[in-house]
């Protein structure tokens, strides 16, 4: 007899894995108290399977959304499963469990990274070429010689004329050297302001018509 044809059978989707819900898991060393939040959205507290032990917890849901969730407590912490305590605060189901056994705090050299070198001071010799580039703009600004005031000027155009007497000096030479020395001062003066330079070039004209009225006083009465 001719065989029968294969029966229809529809094709099923394939059913989705659960997804993990988003957790956290909080130690609290003080309170000796292990706290669990898990986001479940959509999930009423009849859909939710919740197991725990000393080292750690396992929660599935049933319904529409679908979540699965497997995690060790941190660190090794371990805890009193007996006296686990659940509750669902809006949408995140909270779990706490007292603690019996503290995990090892992860070192701080575990965390870093292993191509982090270590801080190293700098080298005796680097500081010590900084602190001499430091040191000689200071020293450079001490041996520059300081600027003439009106006041010094004045003082030295004194002591040329003191000189000029002393000495014996004619009105024809102390004029041309007294000249010249003011042509020098001025030249050193002028890295001033323009107006200390005025001042300072009138006074030391006054100076000089004052030096050869005496001058020619003297000759005279000679």
């Amino acid at each position: 007899p001719p065989a029968a044809p294969p029966s229809h059978v529809p094709h099923m989707p394939d059913e989705p894995s659960p997804a993990v819900p988003p957790a956290t898991i909080r130690v609290n060393r003080k309170r000796m108290l292990l706290t669990i939040k898990v986001a479940l959205h959509h999930v009423s507290p009849s859909q939710i399977e919740c197991n725990t032990s000393k080292t750690r917890i396992e929660l599935t849901t049933t319904g529409r959304r679908r979540f699965a969730l497997s995690r060790r407590y941190p660190n090794g912490t371990e805890c009193d499963d007996a006296q686990t305590s659940a509750s669902m605060q809006g949408h995140v189901l909270v779990v706490e469990m007292p603690i019996t056994k503290l995990g090892a705090i992860p070192s701080l050299h575990a965390t870093l990274p292993t191509s982090a070198a270590p801080f190293a001071p700098p080298a005796a010799g680097a500081s010590a070429k900084k602190k001499k580039k430091k040191e000689a703009p200071a020293e450079a600004a001490a041996a520059k010689p300081a600027k003439l005031d009106r006041e010094g000027l004045i003082r030295l155009l004194e002591t040329l004329h003191e000189e000029r007497i002393r000495y014996g000096i004619t009105a024809e030479t102390s004029v041309a050297g007294l000249a010249e020395a003011l042509g020098e001062e001025a030249e050193a003066a002028s890295e001033g302001s323009e107006e200390e330079t005025a001042e300072a070039g009138e006074e030391a004209a006054w100076v000089a018509a004052e030096a050869r009225r005496e001058a020619e006083a003297e000759a005279d009465a000679l």
